[in-house]
């Protein structure tokens, strides 16, 4: 059984169909990290991700603090001899995943790397975007090397404004409240960008339906 919220805001090509593997999660549980289901999920994730996307993908998971990020490397440089990467092309992460954990560390270590990453938030994006995380400092996630779980945000999403951002925010604290519920961030870009248009959370907890919402990330 999956529950999901706004799913008429992504267009086809970007969806996923979450009815069997929801069903799986109902009756084995919540998934261990590197498990077979994880496979199959984050596999339907790059599917959909280079089907919507049309252009030369490289991605990649990397792991950090026990969560798992999809990062699409072309536009970066690889240093493998193809030389400049097309202009416009970005590297990008567009899924993190994995089971809530109790915060870790310094949160100000975490908050300072955020500020100097791309300059000051106004100048680099815009007085209605945060720097947002894939995966909250709360919920066990950390700025990572690459930034690769860091996004420019809707301000009021980020910081629970706006209805959805209530919403959003719920998510993340149901998430932080139950150590080891299953949690993930998928980001949709709908043009050659790093600021993803639409947001897709999902929040599984133990005997619980799995359930995904998806907010507008545009302003």
């Amino acid at each position: 059984m999956v529950n999901i919220l706004n799913a008429t805001l992504l267009p086809p090509d970007s969806c996923v169909d979450y009815r069997s593997l929801a069903e799986e999660l109902s009756c084995n549980g919540l998934p261990a990290p590197r498990s077979d289901f994880l496979n199959r999920l984050s596999t339907a994730w790059i599917a959909a991700y280079r089907k919507q996307s049309g252009r030369l993908t490289n991605i990649t998971e990397m792991w950090s603090n026990e969560f798992a990020f999809l990062v699409d490397l072309e536009g970066a440089d690889h240093g493998d001899g193809r030389g400049q990467q097309p202009p416009g092309v970005y590297m990008r992460t567009f899924a993190a995943y994995g089971l809530s954990r109790t915060a870790e560390g310094d949160r100000g270590v975490d908050d300072r790397r955020l500020r100097g990453w791309m300059g000051k938030t106004g100048e680099a994006f815009g007085s209605e975007r945060d720097k947002g995380h894939f995966i909250a400092h709360s919920v066990g996630g950390a700025v990572i090397a690459g930034e690769t779980n860091v996004f420019p945000q809707r301000r009021d999403l980020n910081r629970g404004w706006s209805d959805a951002g209530k919403r959003y925010r719920l998510l993340e604290r149901t998430a932080q409240l139950n150590p080891g519920a299953f949690f993930f961030h998928r980001a949709i870009y709908l043009h050659e960008s790093t600021t993803p248009d639409f947001l897709e959370v999902g929040l599984c907890l133990m005997g619980q339906p799995l359930r995904v919402e998806i907010f507008d990330n545009r302003v």
